[in-house]
């Protein structure tokens, strides 16, 4: 049996490229047939915007940025800042902190704005998708896939705080008493979750071309990723977020669009040819009655002109 995953990354301000692959995914008529989502940090706000399923509140949402939402960081002092908190800057988190200096982050505020205007914990409970967000528990450092299905409202936004909480930018963040810190740290792409869920085919969107996703990990997926790829302009500024929605869009329906012919291809000979494979056993069923009738007609008559011999 197939179940779809969907797990949204983190990365700032490029997290409008997202709600464009949602976009894509609906026109497809792939956004139903999600069972499962997940996400870190601006990620894991999708993640929750997507269980909620109302893409034009998502659009809503991110159309609606204003300057005081979104803060810049400085990508060396970041990365000597993580650093001296003891953690080790491996290339993907490096990647990662490149991608925030460049986009801008969520004020703490801007999130308060987005998650309390937007995101409805009675809409995402009764649709009933499992919905992930991953952050990092402290002082273990390991990694924590809370389900929000299993949260109130004034938690859920605890959730999505500590998943975006960004070491040094911004301080650890409590949920239910324990503190925490962005879980890109520990996992921006957060797969096991998914997994877990059933789900074997993976539709894993990444905000950079950095961002590495640990297939090995996951020998029994299928496991497909959706870049940003390279577009003309200017690099994309964080309240740009029409045209990164746009670009998730077109970037999603190049990777997809041709899968989603083929696949419809497939499903089309597979009719014609139960339809055939119908046709004909009907066609075998009709002639073994004829030659079963047949062959009891034949039984009758010799029957008949043996009893007639004895008259």
């Amino acid at each position: 049996m197939q179940k779809i995953g969907l797990v949204l990354s983190g990365g700032g301000g490029k997290g409008a490229y997202e709600v464009g692959v949602w976009k894509a995914m609906e026109q497809l008529g792939l956004a139903k047939d999600i069972c499962a989502v997940s996400g870190t940090s601006v990620g894991a706000l999708n993640a929750a915007l997507f269980a909620q399923g109302d893409l034009a509140k998502a659009e809503e949402a991110w159309l609606s940025m204003k300057p005081s939402d979104v803060l810049s960081i400085n990508l060396r002092d970041t990365l000597a800042a993580l650093l001296k908190g003891g953690i080790v800057v491996s290339p993907a988190i490096a990647a990662v902190v490149k991608t925030l200096a460049m986009s801008g982050v969520f004020s703490r505020d801007g999130l308060h704005r987005i998650i309390q205007d937007y995101l409805d914990e009675t809409a995402i409970k009764q649709r009933g998708m499992p919905c992930y967000a991953c952050a990092t528990e402290l002082p273990t450092f390991k990694k924590i896939y809370f389900s929000l299905q299993e949260h109130r409202q004034e938690t859920i936004e605890d959730i999505l705080l500590a998943s975006s909480a960004i070491p040094v930018i911004f301080p650890k963040q409590i949920v239910q008493g324990k503190r925490y810190w962005d879980g890109f740290i520990r996992d921006n792409t957060p797969i096991r979750p998914l997994v877990d869920e059933g789900c074997n085919i993976i539709i894993a969107v990444m905000l950079s071309r950095s961002d590495l996703i640990p297939t090995d990990l996951y020998p029994n997926c299928k496991i497909i990723p959706i870049y940003p790829q390279e577009h003309p302009g200017a690099p994309l500024s964080f309240t740009e977020s029409a045209r990164k929605m746009q670009h998730g869009y077109d970037d999603t329906m190049a990777v997809l669009a041709p899968v989603f012919e083929l696949v419809e291809g497939n499903y089309q000979y597979s009719v014609e040819l139960l339809k055939y494979k119908k046709q004909h056993d009907e066609f075998e069923y009709h002639m073994q009655q004829r030659v079963a009738n047949k062959t009891n007609l034949i039984a009758s008559k010799q029957n008949l002109l043996k009893e007639m011999s004895k008259w």
